[in-house]
């Protein structure tokens, strides 16, 4: 994949009753970022609707996003069952962007979908297409 791709993958667990505390100690694992609802968003003015909990994928932002959910699902395959049964106030989604200067293919293995489908987590992948300028010159 190119150095001019930018690919981030991770998992978000959302709350409008469960503060990020709550959801770690259920969870017993580290988050990679908390945010509480009413925060700010990013350091935008856009406040956050609800409480936030989110696991990052730990590779170079070069990498495939079959390599990026991968990552994702591997840090968190052992604690599947505690995500798996948390409230039903909780969503997760696993949120995959992409600023691509060529176009990439999307791929998600069988075992990340046995993981989200495990979870109850919904995809949400967000693509950006932005070719290099001496492209169709």
């Amino acid at each position: 994949m190119s150095e001019d791709n930018d690919v981030r993958a991770e998992l978000d667990i959302l709350s409008t009753s469960r503060t990020p505390d709550s959801i770690v100690r259920h969870l017993g694992l580290a988050p990679d970022a908390k945010l509480h609802m009413g925060e700010s968003i990013l350091g935008t003015l856009i406040k956050s609707k609800h409480h936030a909990v989110t696991y990052r994928s730990s590779l170079e932002r070069g990498a495939s996003v079959e390599d990026h959910v991968d990552n994702v699902v591997a840090k968190l395959w052992p604690i599947a069952d505690r995500i798996a049964s948390l409230p039903s106030d909780c969503s997760k989604e696993l949120a995959v962007v992409c600023y691509c200067s060529d176009r990439i293919a999307i791929h998600i293995s069988a075992k990340a979908i046995k993981f989200l489908s495990e979870i109850g987590a919904e995809i949400d992948i967000d693509y950006y297409y932005f070719p290099r300028s001496d492209e169709g010159a």
